[in-house]
């Protein structure tokens, strides 16, 4: 839900102010002033706050997370990891199920295949007499 959605029901939208307050401007990167190779990024990382280019929150890598990054070849992320977490989720589909008939015994059931793709589809009973 957004904020809108929440107050419409009488909810309570909490939000922490973001502030960089006592920080040094020297210590503030931008999503488009860190660099995109790993090769280039110093341990001085780890003493600057990065800025999320979506919501403007800041961040900060930490020395585990530095060396994985460096492990892996990856390059730095410019999202904070919450709005990370929120678009992995948005990627992931939704479990369903729908009603559809056993294609050996005709037994109603519910099976997690959509009928689109036309699978030939068994209740549990069929199953398991076929790999058995």
């Amino acid at each position: 839900m957004n904020k809108f959605q929440v107050g419409k029901i009488g909810g309570y939208w909490a939000e922490s102010p973001v502030s960089l307050d006592g920080i040094d401007p020297k210590n503030i990167l931008k999503g488009n002033e860190i660099p995109d190779d790993i090769k280039n990024v110093g341990d001085d990382i780890l003493d600057k706050v990065l800025i999320c280019e979506v919501t403007g929150k800041p961040f900060k890598i930490i020395k585990a997370e530095l060396e994985f990054y460096r492990r892996k070849n990856l390059p730095l992320p410019t999202k904070h990891p919450y709005q990370r977490i929120l678009e992995r989720w948005a990627m992931k589909e939704l479990f369903r199920l729908w009603k559809d008939l056993c294609v050996k015994c005709g037994q109603e059931m519910y099976t997690s295949y959509a009928p689109e793709l036309k699978l030939k589809v068994y209740c549990e009973k069929c199953y398991l007499q076929e790999v058995v």
